[in-house]
């Protein structure tokens, strides 16, 4: 079939799935004997476990169901099994948030804060502040899968693709290297994150606007 927004919202969403470049330092730091080979051998493992268990919801949703449905969870019954299913969901994802926590906290220090503020109080403080604003972002946002399309196309393209290829580009220049045969690889990731970055974040805000006007219009006529 021809292209059409739709891949490039799953595509968001896959490179969203996928973007866990902030757990990298601190997952590196627990190892037994940090080093590049087992930190890749343990990014290696960590994403081919994933890739397996994401196939395998997404084809047996997609068999047993057949048509698209953001949340696959939605197309079950209210029983207590599924329950259970969405209990182990929240707590899976609140199990991540700390994950996610501690580099945001740890990059708001280093961009904005003095080193003489780096208290426990600023600590508090600013956790406080981080949690407030993403429960306050979790009441007002539609549906989680606005979150993920978003923070797919804007920022996980830009954690994903861009900022390597731009990093590997940076590398080799300063090392007098730049034309290496992975520079190609750096240039397409980067224009490829960019791309994304720009038509996905435009397709998202044109989704919202019409869905915002397809309701106002199913208002403007039921009054």
């Amino acid at each position: 079939p021809p292209p059409s927004p739709t891949y490039l919202h799953g595509l968001a969403i896959l490179t969203f799935a996928f973007a866990s470049h902030v757990t990298v330092f601190p997952l590196y730091n627990e190892l037994r004997n940090p080093t590049v080979g087992r930190m890749a051998l343990v990014v290696a493992l960590a994403i081919g476990l994933c890739i397996c268990l994401y196939t395998v919801v997404a084809i047996s949703g997609y068999l047993l169901f057949g048509t698209p449905c953001p949340n696959v969870l939605n197309n079950f019954p209210l029983d207590p099994a599924i329950a259970v299913v969405r209990v182990a969901f929240t707590l899976a994802i609140m199990s991540t948030y700390p994950l996610a926590l501690f580099p945001a906290r740890r990059a708001f220090n280093l961009m904005f804060c003095a080193r003489h503020l780096n208290t426990r109080r600023m600590f508090l403080l600013q956790t406080i502040l981080f949690v407030s604003l993403t429960t306050f972002l979790a009441v007002v946002v539609p549906g989680v899968r606005v979150v993920f399309e978003f923070v797919g196309s804007l920022f996980s393209s830009t954690l994903a693709f861009i900022m390597p290829g731009l990093c590997f580009l940076r590398a080799a220049y300063k090392r007098g290297k730049p034309c290496t045969p992975l520079t190609p690889v750096a240039v397409f990731a980067a224009i490829l994150g960019v791309s994304l970055a720009v038509f996905g974040t435009t397709l998202n805000v044109l989704e919202l606007l019409e869905e915002h006007s397809v309701e106002l219009c199913v208002d403007n006529s039921g009054a």
